[in-house]
């Protein structure tokens, strides 16, 4: 389960070098976007990783080769923002941070996302939650506190939830195919 969440966050760190132009479409309106920026982040805290692609640049991706990766170009196609927030931090503040994280967990819950995985132990805590918008999945969230860890994933559009599954099962998800995404994305800025 660990080796998933780690793929599913490890496509929006790929993507993490890219900083987004202006975007077209606002995210925060879409069905499947989660705010999970409100989780109150002691001062001096930053991000170890963060990631805002919105539809503009995912529309770039389209251009990638489907032969290298036809799963990945699936996923992508539904897609309009990856958001990822990763922080390295102390245990001591893991701690302290977790509960906030749970708590973003039941408000999902209380907001209409199904949970698909939630595992808790002493050390650890992970949620995944989907929205569904007219039949469609129309966005993911992924939370994790870890020791030393917190991470925070939203995924949204219209996702093909059985394609990314298969794909992060197969196992023989190369994230060297990335290097075209981000060639393609580098592209798309470069033409702003």
């Amino acid at each position: 389960m660990k080796a998933k969440l780690i793929s599913l966050c490890l496509l929006g760190l790929m993507l993490a070098g890219l900083s987004a132009p202006a975007l077209s479409d606002d995210l925060t309106k879409m069905k499947g976007y989660f705010d999970f920026d409100r989780l109150n982040i002691p001062e001096g805290i930053a991000a170890t990783n963060e990631v805002d692609i919105g539809p503009e640049l995912m529309q770039a991706a389209l251009g990638i080769s489907t032969e290298d990766e036809p799963g990945l170009a699936e996923i992508l196609q539904g897609i309009s923002g990856v958001r990822v927030r990763n922080y390295e931090v102390s245990t001591d503040q893991a701690a302290a941070l977790r509960p906030g994280v749970e708590e973003m967990a039941d408000e999902l819950m209380k907001k209409g996302w199904t949970r698909i995985i939630r595992t808790s132990s002493d050390d650890e805590f992970v949620n995944v939650s989907i929205r569904f918008h007219d039949g469609n999945m129309a966005g993911m969230v992924v939370l994790a506190a870890e020791e030393d860890e917190i991470t925070l994933v939203n995924l949204v559009g219209n996702l093909n939830l059985a394609t990314l599954i298969q794909t992060m099962q197969s196992g023989n998800f190369d994230f060297s195919a990335l290097d075209s995404l981000q060639q393609a994305m580098e592209e798309a800025q470069s033409n702003q």
